[in-house]
């Protein structure tokens, strides 16, 4: 089984509010394994960010993943904040 990157014992996890943010963001040497939960937005913004990252931390030896939302029909931007609420943002 594999095990989180831990820090201070716990699971981590960073937020960032942006989309170049997202990309900025810098981790610890001990996240060897990201994912990172991107924006589904019509414009790719947040696709674009996350894919950015994901090279750069690839690049940096890591093990790098991309989840993303299923955007409902209608809808011009959906994120996870979406997901978990289970309420629909306007458009």
């Amino acid at each position: 089984m594999r095990k989180a990157a831990r820090w201070d014992g716990f699971p981590s996890c960073w937020a960032t509010t942006s989309a170049c943010l997202l990309e900025k963001v810098k981790l610890p040497p001990v996240a060897r394994r990201v994912t990172v939960w991107a924006d589904n937005d019509e414009s790719k913004t947040g696709l674009k960010a996350a894919a950015r990252l994901a090279e750069r931390l690839v690049k940096e030896g890591r093990r790098v993943r991309i989840k993303i939302p299923q955007r409902p029909a209608g809808k011009k931007s959906w994120d996870w904040a979406d997901v978990l609420l289970g309420t629909p943002q306007s458009s």
